[in-house]
């Protein structure tokens, strides 16, 4: 009986064929990483398999009958991209974000590197980008330019011969039309609408990101689900348009105050390291409070962001907390900061560690 995977390998000038090449070949790394780990109880299959696998991935194995033209290999920039990919995969960067399936599609996996990138310490992803850099890049590749809160820079490189689009940031690019229609003219509009496209741009393509607004407790949407993600959308743009309709500068406090917990509760867990792309944005949304504090007289904004904060020294101003596995009692992350404007009391939210 033939082996359809054998029998697609063979045919020559296949994008289909060239795909499952660099699947295949992502699988075979993955189980190799996988394969050191003790007391798998399907460890005694994995020989068999690794073996099916070279002779799949052997050169033998994707030529052709002598009478036809030799099957292709994948070219050398290809070959490149997964070896790329299964050093990462290997790195103590990649372990320290968790185990995780192993995705079925190479462009999947090219996306989800640079996408972990962003949620490492900057110094730590810088390496990583760069060499993903030095794989030269086609001058017809596709890419998607958002607008720039800073300098310039790359958040995913194309690999068009697996049809991934680049996204990176750029002087000019406009952020997107409807999020600069719901703010209108309200304070620090133009810096919002870049913050708020850049999370929605990144949060299309994230599939490890939670909605920690929605959720209630430990039940938090996950992004993978494209409903999750247009009701993130949705609500968001229905947050910007009340702030961009405030008429005071109390209701305008306010109302920012909910814009920034959506922007901080896209978040992933393992939650994103100090230093990271996800940091950056972070605090880049709480700057906008300051002024907008300044406008209200004896307004009160408590952040709890700081590195080592305890839970019982903040308990009396937040509400809903989410609890995760971590160090006993620290908070890890402020989803919501503790508001309190015109005599009006609004708690925080955090996420933070307790163990099992």
């Amino acid at each position: 009986m033939n082996d359809p995977f054998a029998d697609l390998l063979r045919v020559p000038g296949s994008e289909l064929a060239r795909r499952l090449r660099a699947g295949l070949e992502l699988i075979d790394a993955a189980l190799r990483d996988g394969s050191t780990a003790a007391g798998d109880p399907g460890a005694a299959h994995y020989p068999e398999v690794r073996e099916h696998l070279l002779r799949l991935l052997a050169p033998h194995s994707a030529a052709p009958a002598p009478a036809q033209p030799p099957a292709p290999v994948p070219s050398p920039a290809v070959s490149r991209q997964i070896l790329l990919l299964e050093e990462f995969a290997g790195s103590t960067a990649a372990r320290a974000l968790g185990p995780r399936p192993v995705p079925h599609d190479p462009a999947q996996a090219w996306e989800r590197f640079h996408l972990d990138l962003l949620r490492l310490p900057e110094p730590e992803a810088r390496p990583w980008s760069r060499r993903a850099e030095q794989l030269k890049v086609s001058r017809t590749a596709q890419w998607i330019d958002l607008p720039a809160w800073g300098d310039p820079e790359v958040l995913v490189y194309p690999w068009p011969k697996a049809g991934v689009a680049g996204l990176r940031t750029a002087r000019g690019a406009a952020p997107y039309p409807e999020v600069v229609a719901a703010l209108g003219n309200a304070p620090g509009a133009a810096r919002l609408a870049v913050l708020c496209t850049h999370l929605l741009a990144v949060a299309e393509r994230d599939r490890e990101l939670y909605d920690w607004a929605s959720g209630v407790h430990d039940r938090m949407p996950l992004l993978s689900d494209p409903q999750v993600r247009d009701l993130l959308r949705g609500r968001l743009l229905k947050r910007l348009e009340a702030y961009g309709r405030a008429g005071d500068a109390e209701t305008a406090l306010t109302r920012f105050v909910e814009v920034d917990e959506y922007l901080c509760s896209v978040v992933h867990l393992p939650l994103p390291a100090g230093e990271s792309w996800w940091s950056r944005l972070w605090q880049a949304s709480r700057a906008e409070l300051l002024p907008l504090r300044g406008r209200v007289p004896g307004a009160v904004v408590r952040r709890f962001d700081a590195p080592g904060t305890r839970m019982d020294e903040i308990a009396k101003w937040t509400s809903g907390d989410v609890r995760v596995e971590g160090q006993d009692g620290r908070v890890l992350h402020c989803l919501r900061v503790y508001a309190e404007v015109g005599g009006r009391q609004r708690p925080g939210r955090v996420i933070f560690g307790a163990r099992s």
